[in-house]
């Protein structure tokens, strides 16, 4: 019997980071944490592309632009930051960007990670972003680059 497991490396990897900018500090947090994490796993600056869009709702088109881009990416992290309003928008934004990037993911057979916050507030957000506990956008990283280190191995 084998197994195959990904192990969450950057070397030699081409990678790619869609964040939006709409809830800006909070979503430059994902960003820079991706980036980062990219980079403290052996990654190169130079194999590393980020790509800011105004909002969550520009990460899908974003992303297949960047999948028909002649580039050949590993993997790709969207990050982002969706927070609960009065309104209906919030659920038709969230179930939209989720749908697109999971339908593009396996359309493509990339590892596209979904490190998008949805949240009920500010501060709960925060708490994604790494102020307290988890960091969405490490995570989403580290999940990439296991993804994509194990698409290698199959």
């Amino acid at each position: 019997m084998k197994t195959f497991k990904g192990i969450a490396s950057a070397k030699d990897m081409r990678v790619a980071i869609v964040g939006s900018c709409f809830n800006g500090p909070i979503a430059d947090a994902l960003v820079s944490g991706a980036a980062q994490t990219f980079l403290e796993l052996g990654g190169a600056e130079d194999r590393l592309t980020i790509v800011r869009v105004p909002g969550a709702f520009e990460i899908p088109c974003t992303l297949k632009k960047l999948l028909t881009s002649g580039i050949e990416y590993h993997a790709i992290v969207a990050c982002g930051v969706l927070i609960k309003g009065e309104t209906t928008h919030y659920d038709h934004i969230a179930d939209q960007v989720s749908a697109r990037i999971s339908e593009l993911s396996v359309e493509y057979n990339l590892p596209i990670t979904f490190s998008i916050i949805t949240a009920p507030c500010v501060d709960s957000a925060w708490q994604r972003a790494g102020i307290k506990g988890s960091h969405l956008g490490v995570s989403g990283m580290r999940t990439a680059l296991e993804m994509a280190d194990l698409f290698k191995k199959l």
